[in-house]
């Protein structure tokens, strides 16, 4: 077994190791067999999501096992990286892509009560976000209507003692990973200055990460994921009502900029990307490393992929692909022959706003 975090800490009598393991492990079997059998006890059937143990391994997601000295393992839980395909429609406004779900997540009874579930979830937490995982969550079974977002066992002060169990000894209505209370919000306040209107619209709230800015003349509104160092621009309007949209890590949406998304198909904005001044996306994939420059207009499923440019004024039709380094122009657009885009070509950009960002959180102030 890899450490993960070496030694936690002394947890009641005992200190607790967490470390990587194989979701298939027959160490992990094991844990995960009495998981199962708690379902089927409690619930009368198991969690039948499907599981291929890949995904609980680097970088898709991780599988934890902790261990007692002189006892042995005590406690597992894992996550894994959901995909846009994988999150049914009634869910899109509360599970996002790149969420980390967490599954069987389990304490021996007779370990209970002495704090390894809260380390445990912990170090999902710590695992997760290095690999651009996004917010931890719990997707219930057919006996409940809505997945939870989880706020983190540190954050909240709980102390779940199982995979069902918190301190209040409330439990889930049906089979599932232990999440602690429904996720709300980070808020304006930890992302940018004050009155800055961010708006949930019936469940679906904003899930901004504390490192990003939202300037106090930008709109956001229900489900929009913005990620560390995220910056969102003056008169920006980024509405995640029908479907959900998602804005990567260090990537900037630019002033007067409009991103929105449909029911059938969510927005999705990668790392390092630069939205220029007045564009408009709608329904797009936009992959890492990408300038959508002032002007431009991204329609419903159009992709563009790592690299690429999509150049002032042009409109990327409705399923239109932009390969990888290259150039989208015109209207309607096409891919400019014999043009590369070289790698790194837009890093001066996001740097930029990355540092105009940090100006303006500890600068801007109104005067009238």
């Amino acid at each position: 077994m890899l450490p993960a975090s070496g030694m936690i800490g002394e947890m009641g009598t005992a200190g607790l190791t967490l470390g990587t393991a194989a979701y298939d492990d027959p160490a992990s079997v094991r844990f995960i067999d009495a998981v199962q059998a708690f379902y089927r006890e409690r619930y009368g059937g198991t969690d039948r999501t499907p599981v291929d143990p890949a995904e609980f391994a680097p970088p898709r997601g991780i599988f934890l096992l902790g261990t007692v000295p002189g006892v042995g393992p005590v406690c597992c839980g894992g996550w894994r990286r959901l995909t846009a395909e994988a999150i049914p429609p009634a869910d899109r406004g509360v599970l996002r892509p790149l969420d980390a779900e967490i599954k069987r997540m389990w304490v021996d009874p007779a370990h209970r009560r002495r704090g390894f579930a809260v380390a445990l979830l912990d170090e999902l937490e710590r695992t997760a976000t290095p690999r651009g995982a996004g917010g931890p969550c719990w997707r219930p079974g057919p006996a409940s209507p809505r997945p939870r977002r989880s706020t983190g066992a540190r954050a909240t002060g709980r102390s779940p003692t199982s995979a069902c169990t918190a301190t209040s000894r409330t439990a889930p209505a049906s089979p599932g990973s232990w999440a602690p209370t429904p996720r709300r919000a980070r808020g304006p306040s930890a992302a940018s200055v004050s009155d800055v209107p961010i708006y949930a619209l019936g469940e679906a709230e904003p899930d901004i990460h504390p490192d990003a800015y939202v300037h106090p003349d930008a709109v956001v509104i229900g489900s929009v994921t913005l990620g560390a160092e995220a910056s969102v621009w003056p008169t920006a309007v980024l509405r995640g009502d029908d479907g959900y949209i998602v804005v990567g890590d260090r990537t900037s949406i630019q002033d007067g900029s409009i991103v929105h998304t449909t029911r059938r198909q969510p927005t999705l904005i990668g790392n390092d990307c630069t939205v220029g001044h007045n564009v408009h996306i709608e329904a797009a994939t936009i992959a890492d490393h990408v300038l959508i420059s002032s002007g431009s207009v991204v329609l419903n499923g159009a992709r563009v992929d790592e690299g690429a440019i999509v150049a002032a004024g042009a409109v990327v039709s409705p399923r239109f692909h932009v390969p990888a380094r290259r150039m989208a122009r015109g209207v309607p657009a096409t891919i400019r022959e014999g043009h590369e885009v070289p790698e790194g070509a837009f890093d001066h950009a996001v740097t930029s706003y990355r540092e105009r960002a940090r100006r303006f959180r500890a600068e801007l102030r109104r005067i009238a």
